[in-house]
């Protein structure tokens, strides 16, 4: 039997290694390269890991998930240089909030998928190839239609054009990456910290309350998975709602971005963080304690931190990768010391 802990391990320690090194590669030479590479990446590592798990031993199972994390790492740094070359910063938070809180409702969907899928297939392998060719028709659009800005891309008007000229930055390739500058940014460092607090609250929210539940109540294992999946939903209809708003508000004028930024910091991190620890003294009262969860995911879906984007143009891949490493890292070695308390 494989112990879980230890196949995770494998895909987040190639997940964390390369986030900065991905970011700082986004940010020289552009995000297109590296979205379709890492993509392709993955795509080969799930073909693979059915193999290992039926044919192989655990350690080339876990060093396959691994390499599956390798691919992965592009994501966030790759997309936030997308984001910051597309679109302009009245826009930000919708457009932030779309591309990546939409995980939830994706990682819901591919669920709801799989489980379809199964039911109509002999083999449990052939889920792995599925989102494999999926991957592989991903590539291939986006190397036919994507690229790293909107001023090396044919597809879109001339009205489109003008409007990003007057409404975007314009980034600089092939420059060097102020690393030390960086890090001995305070402003940086607060990102890094909102995000992290996101990152662990969200872990707390997603991984561990529903395994929690299950030890101590027995629940039925169909609903830890509605626990866990649940909240991505709320995380996803309230992060829209929230970007939506943030951004009438800043395109109005009617309140600076960075008190906008600081709002919804509250509202998304410090708030269900209070929800939460009030929802803990009504486990007795387990009707009170699913409101009070799904009142956190809701206010947990109004943070995005558009504020890596609205702080560097020419260093945003770095910086995401920097920050989500550290968040990621904070995060799990949460979730694990939480459930090892919980086991005892």
């Amino acid at each position: 039997m494989y112990d879980e802990r230890y196949i995770h391990s494998g895909f987040f320690a190639g997940y964390l290694v390369m986030q900065l090194p991905v970011g700082y590669l986004c940010d020289v030479f552009g995000p297109k390269p590296f979205l379709i590479a890492g993509m392709a990446i993955s795509s080969v590592a799930t073909a693979i890991v059915p193999i290992m798990f039926k044919h192989s031993d655990f350690i080339n199972l876990i060093l396959t998930n691994g390499f599956m994390g390798v691919g992965q790492a592009v994501l966030y740094p790759g997309l936030t240089c997308l984001l910051v070359q597309w679109i302009p910063y009245q826009e930000r938070s919708t457009g932030g909030a779309l591309v990546f809180d939409m995980y939830g409702f994706g990682s819901v969907f591919c669920c709801l998928v799989t489980i379809v899928f199964m039911n109509h297939v002999e083999n449990w392998m052939y889920i792995f190839y599925m989102w494999v060719i999926i991957g592989v028709i991903w590539c291939l659009l986006f190397s036919a239609f994507g690229s790293s800005g909107p001023f090396e891309n044919d597809f879109i008007s001339l009205r489109e054009r003008d409007f990003l000229e007057k409404n975007l930055d314009i980034k600089a390739y092939y420059i060097q990456t102020p690393v030390t500058a960086i890090l001995m940014d305070i402003n940086i460092w607060a990102v890094i910290l909102t995000n992290t607090a996101s990152e662990m609250i969200i872990a707390l929210q997603i991984i561990t309350i529903p395994e929690y539940l299950n030890l101590v109540f027995r629940l039925p294992p169909y609903y830890e998975m509605i626990l866990s999946k649940f909240p991505l939903v709320l995380i996803t209809v309230s992060g829209m709602i929230s970007g939506i708003i943030s951004d009438f508000v800043i395109s109005r004028k009617r309140c600076k971005p960075i008190c906008v930024r600081i709002i919804m910091c509250f509202f998304g991190i410090l708030a269900p963080s209070l929800v939460l620890l009030l929802a803990f003294h009504m486990l007795c009262n387990m009707k009170n304690f699913l409101i009070l969860y799904t009142l956190s995911a809701l206010l947990i879906g109004t943070y995005f931190n558009a504020s890596i984007l609205d702080i560097s143009v020419n260093h945003a891949g770095f910086i995401m990768g920097l920050a989500n490493s550290i968040g990621v890292f904070f995060s799990m070695f949460f979730c694990y010391t939480v459930k090892d308390l919980a086991r005892t």
